[in-house]
């Protein structure tokens, strides 16, 4: 029987930064993840992706694209794009949002209306089961009417008994224990036993996330949930703090390096722990420019990302300009290809580049050998 995916009302979020057409790791704005339902509890499902504002009309919006998400950790998806035959598409606008939307869409309709026919068809089957169960039911209700008749000669009989011994017995200092449990003394120790729910952080997550290098972060809102009360809490740089709370904010700092925030939390038999951490991420640029060289200021107006790595697949037009990626020298060397084949025809200089916050560090420049007027060239570094 098809399995439906799952929906979830009102799944609206905005996705943060810009993505190539093979990207499969989808980064949201700080807290969105908590208004998405976690494919590794309720299993995968399909969402619109689109720009922001949505268009009128949904056909203008010529990067539309339904992706089927598989996997979400924190405000991190993990997607397989270009489902229900749309076209995996680069999101790489800057001069516009793009959200994911939990929608109905075809996929859903038609698996609505395949579980509808099997349930059908099951039916039918059941039907004619049920009647060879009704017999048999029959059969035994008269076996059952004979049993009772039974049943009260023997009541009769333990009455009689019963005056007899004119009188019960308690049965207490009676307990119950095994190599695996130690004794249980009462009914609520043993209820405490098999009802016990084991303590966890279903969620935590910060409102800052990734920040650019160069950056200080003067002030974060920490916020959680527990799957059950508990009796004692901690959080760093803020100690023990009460159970019943469920967020946090702090202020007047001076953060500029990755910072790790650790909630622990016990119910007075077991701890949960979770961790959530502002990062301090380089970014990546890339885009056309007249000149084959290119200034600090002219970099910042090039698309970029946050990343920490060179690898990357681009779809860039030539615009009759000269085609730049720039990284950090750190993440070494790249080696170019231009739509599946080795490309040579870059220039590379080592530049030290000051970012929009201040932060200076050398970058490797790669500028195309010629100005190029192609569209959509795809371009990977490796």
């Amino acid at each position: 029987m098809t399995v439906l995916d799952p929906g979830v009302n009102f799944g609206f979020v905005f996705v943060s930064g810009t993505y190539s057409s093979t990207a499969t790791s989808i980064q949201l704005d700080a807290g969105q993840g908590l208004l998405l339902k976690d494919p590794a509890i309720y299993g995968s499902y399909n969402v619109s992706w689109l720009q922001y504002p949505i268009k009128s009309n949904i056909q203008d919006d010529l990067t539309k694209e339904i992706v089927r998400v598989t996997s979400l950790v924190g405000d991190t998806l993990v997607v397989i794009r270009g489902q229900e035959n749309t076209l995996a598409s680069d999101k790489s606008s800057t001069s516009a949002k793009y959200v994911l939307i939990v929608s109905p869409t075809a996929k859903l309709l038609d698996d609505s209306n395949n579980q509808y026919d099997y349930i059908q068809q099951q039916f039918g089957t059941q039907s004619a089961a049920l009647s060879v169960i009704d017999n048999t039911l029959q059969v035994q209700t008269s076996s059952i009417i004979a049993l009772n008749s039974d049943l009260q000669l023997q009541s009769a009989s333990i009455h009689s008994l019963q005056g007899q011994l004119g009188s019960q017995s308690l049965a207490t200092g009676i307990f119950y224990t095994n190599v695996q449990y130690p004794p249980l003394l009462n009914v609520q120790e043993a209820l405490d036993q098999l009802l016990y729910i084991t303590p966890t952080i279903t969620s935590f997550v910060n409102s800052v996330g990734t920040v650019e290098i160069g950056s200080t972060v003067t002030a974060v809102s920490l916020s959680w949930a527990y799957n059950k009360m508990m009796v004692s809490a901690s959080l760093t740089d803020a100690g023990n703090i009460s159970p019943a709370i469920f967020s946090y904010n702090f202020a007047s700092l001076s953060v500029t390096s990755n910072k790790i925030y650790v909630l622990d939390a016990s119910d007075g038999t077991n701890t949960a722990n979770a961790s959530t951490a502002i990062n301090f991420s380089y970014k990546r640029y890339w885009g056309t420019y007249p000149s084959s060289y290119i200034s600090s200021g002219s970099i910042l107006g090039l698309s970029q990302e946050f990343a920490s790595t060179r690898n990357q697949s681009k779809a860039v037009d030539g615009n009759g300009e000269y085609i730049f990626f720039i990284y950090p020298t750190i993440w070494g060397s790249g080696t170019f290809s231009v739509n599946g084949l080795l490309s040579t025809a870059w220039n590379q200089t080592i530049q030290s580049f000051t970012n929009a916050q201040g932060y200076t560090a050398l970058y490797n420049i790669y500028v195309s050998a010629t100005i190029q007027s192609g569209t959509g060239i795809q371009i990977t570094i490796t």
